[in-house]
C-alpha cells in the first residue's frame, strides 16, 4: 500500500530499533533507518512490531492506550483471543518461532474493516452523529490535552485552542480522551431524547498502567496477551468498536465479552474530527455512556479490593509498587490480602523455561497520568522501566533478591516519612505559625529520586539498603537546611532534629549510621 492511502489513517511515532534489518525495514516503511524516530500508519505499525523498540507520543500518556490497542490486535490477528489453555500455548509457541505476525494475515486484518480517521460513515474510533447530536464543535485545541485550557497549565503549550491539529497528535487526542477523559462538561448532545452535556470520568483517568518491556515492541504486545481464561466473559461477540456492524449503544454500556473489546471498547466519550486536507479544523467531546461502566478488571492495573487501582503520582516512584507487583513481601510483615497485580505478570512467572528464553529480559514499564480523578485538568503524565528484569526478581525464582525488594520498598518509605517529619518540626520551630514546611516540601521532592538509586542498586547487588538509604537521607537533611544550620536561631532546630532523625532512621542491626563527610559546619554539633 502506498503512503498516499494513508493521508487520514492513524499514524503513531515510534523509535526504531538500532539493530532492524534495513532490507526489511525500507520494505516496510521507505526511507526510515534503524535508531530513527519516524511516524508510522497502524497498519505497517502491527506488522513491523519485531522492527520497533518503543513508543514515542507527544503526550506519554497516550502510549498506555496504544499498547491496549496494539495488544488487542495482536490477540485477533494472531489468534490468541479465543480457545483453550493448550490451545493458545501452542499459538504463543508458533508466534515466539515466528518472531512476528504473519504479514499475510496483517494485511488481510487491515482490508476487512475500515481504519480512516476521515471516513463519512465509520471514523476510527469515532462517531460521526456527534455532528448532528451536538449543539455547536469545539476548536481542535480541545482533543489536544498540553494546550492551554480551563484549568491546565499554560506553560505546556502555548498553542492557541484554534489552531488547526496534524493527525497524529489528533490520533493521540482521539486515544487520550477515550483513556483519560475527564468528568464536567463537554458539548451538549441530545442522543434519543436525553440532552446533557454532563461527561463521566474515561476508565484509565489518573490511573498507572504497567506493561511488558521486551526487546522490541512485538515481544512486548505478546505477552500483553494473557490466556483467554484471563478476560471477561460478558455477554455477545468480543468485538473491536471497528469490528461492529454499528457503534455500540451509548444508553446501555455493555460488559466486555473478551480481550478486544475490553482493550478498545470500553470509553466513557465520543469524539468526531473534521478533517480536511490532512488536518483537524474542529472537533467534537461529548458524553458516552450516562451510566457508570461495568466493573471489569483491567491487565495492566495493580488493583486493590480496598482503594482500588493505583493512582498515577510523578512524585511517586516505581518502587513503591515494585514488591506488590512481584508479590515479594518481608516475612516479617504481614502480607496485603485483596491486591491483583497486573495479569500478564502472573502468566509470565508461570511460563516454562524455552518461552523465558524466547522473550528475552523482561522489564516492567509504568506509564501513568496525575490527574485528578474527576474534574477537568491535567498535571503530568510519566513513564518509568525497571532497570533490573521480572526473572531476575520473582520471588519463586529469585527470593533473596526479592526480599530485599520488599525490605528496600519498606525502609525508602520509613526514610521518607522520619526526613519530611524531622523537617517540618524543625521548621515550626523556626516559624511557629507556619502551616506548612519549604524544607519537607523541597525534600519530598528530590527524595524518591535519590531512592531510587539506591534502591536499584541494593536490589542488583543483594545488599540490605537501610545504611545507604539512610546516610543518603541525613545527606538530603543537611543539604536542605543548610542555609540555615548555621545561624543563630537556626543551629539548634536543626541540629536537635537531626539527631531524631538519625535515630528514627537506624537500620535493623540497630546502630545508627555514620555521620557524612560533608555536611556544614555547625548541623554536626549536637548531632
Amino acid at each position: 500500500m502506498s503512503k498516499a492511502e494513508y493521508i487520514c489513517y492513524p499514524q503513531v511515532r515510534v523509535w526504531v530499533r538500532s539493530d532492524a534489518d534495513p532490507v526489511e525495514l525500507a520494505a516496510l516503511i521507505p526511507g526510515t533507518a534503524p535508531g530513527s524516530t519516524v511516524t508510522v500508519p497502524l497498519p505497517e505499525l502491527v506488522a513491523g512490531l519485531h522492527l520497533l523498540d518503543t513508543y514515542v507520543p507527544a503526550n506519554v500518556a497516550a502510549e498506555a492506550a496504544i499498547r491496549r490497542l496494539v495488544a488487542a490486535f495482536v490477540a485477533r490477528i494472531g489468534g490468541l483471543d479465543h480457545g483453550t489453555q493448550e490451545e493458545w500455548e501452542d499459538r504463543l509457541d508458533e508466534l515466539l518461532g515466528a518472531g512476528r505476525l504473519d504479514p499475510v494475515a496483517v494485511k488481510g486484518y487491515f482490508s476487512r474493516f475500515v481504519f480512516d480517521l476521515a471516513d463519512p460513515l465509520r471514523p476510527f474510533l469515532q462517531h460521526p452523529a456527534l455532528a448532528a447530536e451536538c449543539s455547536k464543535s469545539a476548536s481542535p485545541g480541545k482533543l489536544h490535552f498540553d494546550r492551554a485550557a480551563g484549568n491546565n497549565a499554560p506553560w505546556w503549550d502555548h498553542t492557541p485552542q484554534d489552531v488547526p491539529m496534524d493527525l497524529v497528535t489528533a490520533f493521540e487526542g482521539i486515544v487520550l480522551w477515550r483513556g483519560y477523559g475527564s468528568c464536567g462538561t463537554g458539548a451538549q448532545r441530545n442522543h434519543r431524547g436525553k440532552n446533557t452535556k454532563t461527561m463521566k470520568a474515561g476508565p484509565y483517568r489518573s490511573l498507572v498502567s504497567y506493561f511488558p518491556e521486551c526487546r522490541n515492541l512485538f515481544l512486548s504486545a505478546l505477552l500483553s496477551c494473557p490466556p483467554p481464561a484471563v478476560w471477561p466473559t460478558g455477554t455477545g461477540g468480543d468485538l473491536a468498536p471497528w469490528e461492529a456492524d454499528a457503534p455500540a449503544d451509548p444508553m446501555a454500556p455493555m460488559v466486555p465479552a473478551g480481550p478486544v473489546g475490553l482493550l478498545t471498547g470500553r470509553a466513557a466519550h465520543h469524539i468526531l474530527a473534521n478533517v480536511a486536507d490532512g488536518q483537524v479544523s474542529e472537533c467534537w467531546v461529548a458524553w458516552g455512556t450516562l451510566a457508570d461502566l461495568p466493573a471489569a478488571r483491567d491487565p495492566f492495573v495493580l488493583d486493590r479490593e480496598k482503594g482500588g487501582a493505583v493512582r498515577g503520582s510523578h512524585r511517586r516512584g516505581l518502587l513503591r509498587d515494585f514488591d506488590a507487583l512481584i508479590a515479594a513481601s518481608d516475612p516479617s510483615v504481614k502480607a496485603s490480602a485483596g491486591v491483583h497485580r497486573p495479569a500478564w505478570i502472573d502468566v509470565y512467572a508461570q511460563l516454562p523455561a524455552e518461552q523465558l528464553e524466547s522473550l528475552g529480559p523482561v522489564r516492567v514499564r509504568a506509564v501513568g497520568y496525575d490527574q485528578d480523578k474527576r474534574e477537568m485538568g491535567d498535571s503530568i503524565a510519566y513513564t518509568a522501566t525497571t532497570p533490573e528484569t521480572l526473572a531476575a526478581c520473582l520471588p519463586g525464582r529469585q527470593p533473596q533478591r526479592a526480599r530485599i525488594v520488599a525490605v528496600g520498598r519498606q525502609d525508602c518509605e520509613r526514610a521518607e516519612q522520619h526526613l519530611t517529619e524531622q523537617l517540618r518540626r524543625a521548621w515550626r520551630k523556626l516559624d511557629p505559625g507556619a502551616k506548612s514546611s519549604p524544607w519537607a516540601e523541597q525534600a519530598q521532592t528530590q527524595f524518591w529520586d535519590r531512592a531510587d538509586r539506591v534502591f536499584w542498586e541494593a536490589v542488583r547487588t543483594v545488599t540490605d539498603p537501610a545504611g545507604a538509604l539512610a546516610r543518603m537521607t541525613l545527606d538530603l537533611y543537611d543539604e536542605v537546611t543548610a542555609d540555615v544550620a548555621t545561624s543563630p536561631e537556626g543551629f539548634l532546630p536543626v541540629a536537635e532534629h537531626r539527631k531524631w532523625l538519625r535515630i528514627g532512621l537506624a537500620p535493623r542491626n540497630g546502630r545508627i549510621p555514620e555521620v557524612s563527610k560533608g555536611r556544614g559546619k555547625g548541623a554536626a554539633s549536637g548531632s
